[in-house]
């Protein structure tokens, strides 16, 4: 799992072109202002984690902090 939250950091700091401390619970809407930034990061996780993100994955409440985006994907790459 570590080296999954070190890979999201970095997806998201280089998305947001910015070196900045995130938690994972750190909520991501103060720190991603803009909708197409959250799709650009769902493209890179997509990239990054070898994985599709399914329709029904794609809730406001998957991508509120890095824990939540974590979870989405631990469980898209279950099924």
């Amino acid at each position: 799992m570590d080296k999954n939250i070190e890979e999201l950091k970095s997806i998201i700091k280089r998305v947001i072109k910015k070196d900045i401390d995130i938690e994972l619970t750190d909520p991501l809407d103060k720190i991603v202002l803009s909708s197409l930034t959250f799709v650009i990061i769902m493209g890179e996780i997509e990239r990054s984690f070898d994985m599709e993100i399914p329709e029904d994955e794609m809730e406001p409440e998957n991508f509120k902090d890095m824990e939540s985006i974590l979870n989405m994907i631990n469980r898209v790459q279950q099924d």
